[in-house]
């Protein structure tokens, strides 16, 4: 098992197209650190960017712009010490 790590979420947003040819903005301006050991929830009403936001810092989609770095490595992609689980 690997040591916990430092999440650092900075300047964070994402920015999807919609079918209609103007943008949704899921995200916008997330900034957030979490403390290795720490316990933390991501709570709001549907459709507010929770998923979204768990799925970039999974790898598993990326932002429009900002970053992720769980430790010292930004999050370019999945990882082998990061897991996930689905809704459906």
């Amino acid at each position: 098992m690997s040591k916990p790590k430092r999440l650092v979420i900075e300047n964070l947003i994402k920015i999807f197209p919609s079918h209609n040819g103007s943008i949704i903005t899921a995200l916008a301006g997330i900034n957030l650190v979490i403390e290795p050991g720490s316990f933390t929830c991501i709570v709001g009403p549907t459709g507010c960017g929770k998923t979204t936001l768990l799925r970039i810092v999974a790898g598993l989609d990326t932002p429009t712009s900002g970053s992720v770095i769980i430790g010292d490595e930004p999050v370019d992609g999945p990882r082998t010490d990061t897991g996930m689980v689905f809704q459906q």
